[in-house]
């Protein structure tokens, strides 16, 4: 909808009871209507909920809210400080010393304290519904990370002020591990919590304390997890209904909502429930956006607590079906994803299918929190609910499948840095930019020294240092390798019984990272592509058994130092990027991780290898944080015939970072018996992208 000073917006304000009323304002300035819809890209998506909305992990924007280390000075158990340009972390907490924590001194306590590094992480699991949403959209929707809670991560985000009270005259937190805040108080009045610093919390299900012996009354909303969502584990619809506004002003075209089960195992009563979902949905369609209205999950509990379940999500039908004892503003621009048809076991009470014993093909692993297959028919049912929004739902390639989607400093930043475009003679180039020239194979060259091509030849060779013009190149590597028509030469090494045959395309290399599995591995180019359409593409196909529950291949794109993706020194800690596989996989057979990650080497000595971005499972049924499974083995088939675009969400990569690692990480199960694991994968193309 337009937005005007005079348009009407209904947000949360504090009662004293369980539940949110609204009141209007006509403020708008909150409001952030920026979204990629209005520019023509893919919509906008985020979550706003509980720990089941929360599930990602992203802790890519820390500068604001994290003070500089100090000497001689306290600081409280699991703190975080910067030091120069580079993130500390202390469990125990302590006196600082004279000398900061640097990379290189970590096993010298600085003072009483003993620092760890802190690094930006940004992890989707496919235990996320929103990860299978973004498959099924084929690029029409994009969970828009950097609008949630983001920084530390398990770190507390920001302290909204719900009720600010009366007679405050030094608040402070409690039981608030290493966070500082700054209040401030007006006539005795919380008006703000400035959040100075962050922090992993220790239990993020027992929020900080308000305390101040003279004040009353105050109410503050702790919106902890960096998940990257408007998601918190452990909230109540109240404490949603109060987070409502900042999703509301967030530049997202679509907020999914989830909320509930929470107070549904705490025996909330059913009008404190259905008014806080009213006033989360009223503010957010106020505010105009699209909103999906998720049904609360199926869970095991009490009978009277599924009683109440079904009611509520009775309500949830209501409101998106207009009815007016339910929807009293007449909102449209919503709609309804119900996947308890999906999750519901027939033969029990409304228990998830699969109990709460996480057993192969549950829909949960605790009888609420989904399994990657519970996560995926939630996504589906997301994904039938808004194609509607999305324009005509053929599937579509996102970007150019091609080599000459490559990077250009000034006529296409986006570009992938994989690739350069062709060499260009009597042509300005300065530091950085990338081209591509030579023969048999053709190869990349980066800049090195900023000068005017020459007018014929160009940078041919291997060498370091080459000369044309007054411009000086260096190689990078082999070109045309994002679409695989750079010949064979690739690299895979030997794996204890397994038969490995074929070829990897030139530059890539694969080994076996963990396992035992017996069986073979399949490699081979190509050309052209089985459905006919010209072009080469690399095909992995595994058949696998007789192993353990893990087993882990490494395809690795690219391994170089950052200047040879055209990354420069001012790029790090400031630019983001992005890794992009698109590919095709079939035959699934226990296939539980398809994960590209980007994984740095910093500089520092020792190195210290870190994950920074990646998407897709987490491992084989570990628990992340204490927080957030992995896959436990059973993998769904994927939505459109097997076709998608994986992409980890945008990271910055650390300031000492040495070199570059871009790595698709192949995982199964493959205890069972011979050819129990088997996954075809044919890969279309790979991008590393700058994001803007």
């Amino acid at each position: 909808m337009p937005v005007s000073d005079t348009t009407r917006v209904l947000v949360a304000e504090n009662s004293g009871v369980e539940s949110v009323p609204l009141k209007e304002i006509t403020d708008l300035s909150f409001i952030n209507t920026t979204g990629s819809r209005k520019t023509g890209g893919a919509l906008l998506f985020n979550t706003l909920g509980d720990s089941i909305s929360a599930f990602p992990i992203a802790a890519g924007k820390w500068d604001a809210g994290i003070q500089n280390w100090a000497p001689n000075t306290f600081v409280g158990p699991r703190s975080i400080r910067k030091n120069g340009n580079f993130y500390f972390f202390t469990t125990a907490g302590g006196t600082t010393g004279s000398t900061g924590p640097s990379r290189t001194n970590l096993a010298t306590p600085d003072g009483t304290v003993t620092w760890i590094n802190r690094n930006a992480i940004t992890a989707i699991p496919q235990t996320f519904y929103g990860f299978w949403l973004e498959i099924f959209s084929r690029g029409r929707l994009n969970f828009n990370m950097d609008s949630g809670f983001n920084g530390p991560q398990d770190g507390l985000n920001q302290i909204i002020v719900v009720n600010g009270g009366s007679g405050y005259t030094n608040p402070s937190l409690s039981n608030a591990d290493g966070i500082e805040v700054k209040f401030n108080v007006v006539n005795g009045v919380i008006k703000s919590v400035d959040v100075l610093s962050g922090s992993a919390i220790a239990n993020v299900l027992a929020p900080p304390l308000l305390s101040d012996p003279t004040g009353t009354g105050a109410k503050l909303n702790f919106c902890m997890i960096n998940s990257g969502t408007f998601g918190v584990s452990g909230a109540r619809t109240i404490d949603i209904a109060e987070r409502a506004p900042l999703a509301a002003a967030s530049n997202n075209d679509i907020i999914t909502v989830m909320m509930s089960t929470n107070d549904i195992a705490n025996n909330v009563t059913y009008a404190n429930i259905i008014s806080n979902i009213k006033t989360t949905y009223d503010t957010l369609l106020k505010a105009g956006k699209k909103v999906v209205a998720i049904t609360t999950l199926v869970r095991t509990g009490t009978t009277a607590q599924k009683r109440l379940l079904n009611r509520v999500n009775n309500f949830i039908r209501a409101y998106v079906r207009g009815e007016s004892w339910a929807n009293t503003f007449g909102y449209a621009n919503i709609v309804l994803a119900d996947p308890t048809v999906y999750m519901t076991d027939g033969a029990t009470d409304g228990d998830p299918i699969g109990g709460s014993a996480g057993l192969s093909g549950a829909m949960t692993y605790d009888g609420l929190h989904p399994s990657t297959r519970g996560a995926f028919y939630i996504g589906y049912t997301i994904w039938e609910a808004v194609k509607h929004w999305c324009g005509n739902p053929a599937p579509v390639h996102q970007g150019t499948m091609s080599a000459f989607d490559a990077y250009d400093s000034v006529e296409f930043p986006e570009g992938n840095l994989l690739e350069g475009y062709p060499w260009l003679a009597s042509t300005a180039y300065k530091v950085g930019d990338l081209v591509r020239n030579d023969s048999g194979p053709a190869k990349v060259y980066y800049c090195i020294g900023a000068g005017t091509s020459a007018g014929a030849g160009g940078p041919t060779g291997t060498a370091s240092s080459i000369t044309d013009g007054t411009v000086t190149w260096a190689y990078a590597h082999s070109a045309l390798m994002s679409v695989f028509r750079s010949g064979t030469g690739g690299v895979i090494n030997p794996a204890a019984g397994v038969t490995i045959t074929g070829n990897l395309a030139n530059g890539y290399f694969m080994q076996r990272n963990t396992g035992t599995a017996s069986g073979s591995l399949t490699a081979t180019i190509e050309s052209p592509w089985s459905n006919g359409q010209p072009g080469q593409r690399q095909v992995l196909q595994f058949s696998l058994g007789s192993g353990g529950t893990t087993e882990d291949w490494l395809f690795q794109i690219l391994g170089l130092n950052y200047e040879r993706y055209g990354i420069l020194p001012s790029d790090l800690g400031v630019t983001r990027f992005e890794l992009e596989i698109d590919l095709e996989v079939s035959g699934l057979l226990k296939l539980n991780k398809l994960q590209p990650i980007i994984q740095s080497d910093y500089a520092a000595s020792p190195p210290n290898d870190f994950a920074i971005a990646q998407v897709g499972t987490l491992g084989n049924g570990n628990v992340v944080n204490g927080i957030w499974p992995a896959s436990t083995g059973e993998m769904v088939a994927y939505p459109n015939g097997g076709a998608m675009t994986l992409k980890t969400k945008p990271c910055v990569l650390p300031y000492d970072l040495g070199s570059l690692a871009l790595w698709m990480i192949i995982g199964f199960e493959a205890s069972g018996g011979a050819g129990s694991a088997t996954a075809t994968i044919k890969i279309n193309k790979v991008a590393f992208r700058k994001v803007p």
